[in-house]
């Protein structure tokens, strides 16, 4: 596993993560004895560091996401993984903050620097959904696509949910109704099973769009109040949304 993987346990520690990476780079360069070292403080400081810029965009803090992000990024002590994680947050927070040039540039940098398969799959996503804002709906295909072809592989429901939202999306918008229709049922279906209401909230969002202008506002899918009760929770901004 990445050393910059999250796990629910770093939860705790969120609220005063980037007080923490400020005293964590305060720490650099002081004389000290026994086991810790620079070394130890700066992996710390990026630690602390992501859990920060998850709270943020969680949070929509957008410029203090972004801030976070950049300075993760520039960090020299950081290996690839903690680099190409923070360029997929960069990349995420350009997004929502609509500045969308940026936001690609970030999402191409967290592929390249990308250590493994599902670091891959996450930034081709994150590129999906950039491509689709502008406007090149053949580069949002092919990145879900190779986003999708990553989560089966690897088994990963939350990114397979993910990519299903933008495929169904793109169909959606593509006038390939039917071929949407069942692409999104499915997205929720798998984002239920990943416990992933962010995603099935806004593939419910696509699907009652889809029904509506087609005709089918009255279907008993219960598309519409769902969405309201998906997102009840906190949960980190979900790559799936899109126009």
């Amino acid at each position: 596993m990445p050393k910059s993987k999250l796990g629910p346990g770093d939860a705790a520690l969120e609220p005063l993560a980037a007080e923490l990476a400020d005293h964590a780079r305060s720490a650099r360069g002081i004389k000290r004895t026994g086991l810790v070292d620079d070394a130890y403080v700066s992996t710390r400081e990026l630690r602390f560091l992501a859990l920060a810029q998850r709270k943020a965009l969680r949070d929509h803090n957008l410029p203090e996401a972004i801030q976070l992000a950049r300075r993760q990024a520039s960090m020299p002590e950081a290996e690839a993984d903690y680099r190409c994680d923070a360029n997929l947050r960069l990349a995420t927070g350009l997004r929502m903050a609509t500045d969308f040039a940026a936001a690609l540039v970030a999402a191409q940098k967290a592929l390249q620097l990308a250590p493994d398969a599902a670091a891959q799959g996450a930034a081709q996503l994150e590129l999906s959904a950039n491509f689709l804002r502008e406007g090149n709906h053949d580069a949002a295909e092919q990145a879900a696509e190779q986003a999708m072809e990553i989560a089966r592989a690897l088994h990963d429901t939350r990114l397979e949910a993910g990519a299903l939202a933008t495929l169904g999306n793109l169909r959606r918008m593509g006038g390939r109704t039917a071929e949407a229709q069942l692409i999104l049922q499915r997205a929720i279906s798998v984002a239920a099973e990943a416990k992933a209401p962010d995603i099935e909230g806004i593939s419910r969002i696509h699907l009652g769009h889809l029904l509506g202008i087609s005709g089918q506002p009255t279907r008993p899918v219960n598309t519409w109040p769902r969405p309201c009760a998906c997102w009840r929770k906190p949960t980190a901004p979900c790559t799936a949304w899109t126009p």
